[in-house]
């Protein structure tokens, strides 16, 4: 019974929510940033649709799909942490998702010297998660299990601009460690 009550206030807080997030939409299509994540429908953009998916998808209204293409925070589910991520790129706030590498969550893909997410993969590699590397789900970037150069270097392509397909668009168990 508690559930149900859990249930129905998470679905009155997202469409509470939804309405808002669409008035404020100031564009209505985004290329996905890396891997087609946030492309549920499949039309090689990201839309009001695709946000649309998501949130039918967590208030269980349809199941999608293409699940694995909303989730864009590397946790293994479709849940309103993918919904805000989505909405954050729609408004421009982030420029990427976590899948894509962005492992400190800000937005922006760091992986020169000295940058956030090489910071953050880093730490993880030596045997701790610090407090801003809130996304080390997604550092297994290969999903071999392991943490090893070939994350580094799946990551660092798709920072640099030189692959946008790299192994970490597959759908995959969240690493931890």
């Amino acid at each position: 019974m508690q559930r149900k009550s859990f249930s129905s206030t998470l679905r009155i807080v997202l469409i509470f929510t939804s309405l808002f997030m669409v008035a404020g939409l100031t564009q209505a299509q985004l290329a996905p940033p890396c891997c087609q994540l946030g492309d549920l429908n499949g039309d090689g953009e990201v839309t009001l649709e695709d946000l649309q998916l998501i949130e039918d998808h967590i208030l269980e209204l349809d199941c999608t799909d293409n699940a694995c293409q909303g989730d864009l925070d590397g946790n293994g589910e479709l849940d309103k942490s993918d919904l805000l991520l989505m909405r954050k790129y729609f408004d421009g706030l982030i420029q990427t998702f976590p899948r894509c590498g962005d492992i400190d969550g800000d937005g922006v893909l760091e992986w020169g010297s000295g940058g956030d997410d090489i910071n953050c993969f880093t730490a993880i590699y030596l045997g701790n998660v610090p407090p801003n590397c809130r996304y080390f789900s997604v550092v297994d970037g290969n999903q071999d299990g392991r943490l090893d150069n070939l994350d580094f270097f799946a990551f660092a392509d798709i920072a640099n601009g030189l692959d946008s397909n790299a192994p970490v668009c597959a759908c995959y168990e969240p690493y931890s460690p």
